[in-house]
């Protein structure tokens, strides 16, 4: 395989970030971030702060892509965590107690847990989360069950954060999931918002 796009230095891609007018403070800060996170990792947290192509939006600084980045860390480490929790539970009561638990039938809990692994898998491979869509859609009938009246892209982040948010509270009566110090200091003002339309959906 060819590629036509020629490897640029840690200076190159500097010098591309400022030509597309994002700000940098300081040259030596980010280039090691550049170095040692990578000009490629970094670049599907551009999207959010360009409405134009190879743009970014006037005031863009490198820290909000930066803090962007560490945000979406920090919440695949607690999605991690909590899938964990919920994978331990499924396997040690899944054929009884948390069908009548969750009141769910095989086929709903199933979607359900598939949506899980789909998260899991995204968080445990470093990939990004934040915005992301999973590979399986749920069913109408499960996206009922858990969730009457919800008519959106039962696929996006929203709702898969949902699902756990949900089963967290079947199987703990204690969750931190939304409530971490170190996480609420770079959450983006848009999650605010998508956390606080869970409990419309709630029973």
């Amino acid at each position: 395989m060819k590629y036509s796009k020629p490897s640029l230095s840690i200076q190159d891609q500097l010098a591309l970030l400022k030509a597309r007018d994002l700000i940098v403070p300081d040259n030596q800060r980010a280039k090691r971030y550049l170095t040692f996170i990578g000009y490629y990792r970094l670049s599907v947290y551009f999207l959010p702060f360009q409405n134009n192509k190879d743009k970014f939006d006037s005031g863009t600084k490198f820290d909000n892509i930066l803090n962007l980045y560490i945000f979406d860390r920090k919440l695949k480490l607690l999605v991690l965590d909590a899938i964990e929790r919920i994978e331990i539970a499924a396997k040690a009561v899944i054929s009884n107690y948390m069908s009548q638990k969750f009141q769910l039938t095989s086929k709903p809990l199933e979607d359900l847990l598939r949506s899980v692994v789909d998260c899991r898998n995204l968080c445990a491979h470093h990939e990004r989360f934040w915005n992301s869509s999973s590979k399986h859609s749920i069913s109408k009938k499960s996206t009922k069950l858990i969730a009457n009246g919800f008519s959106e892209n039962n696929r996006a982040t929203y709702f898969q954060l949902y699902i756990i948010d949900t089963l967290m509270q079947k199987i703990t009566t204690k969750s931190s999931f939304v409530d971490e110090e170190s996480f609420n200091k770079y959450k983006p003002k848009s999650f605010e918002a998508l956390m606080s339309g869970f409990q419309e959906y709630k029973d």
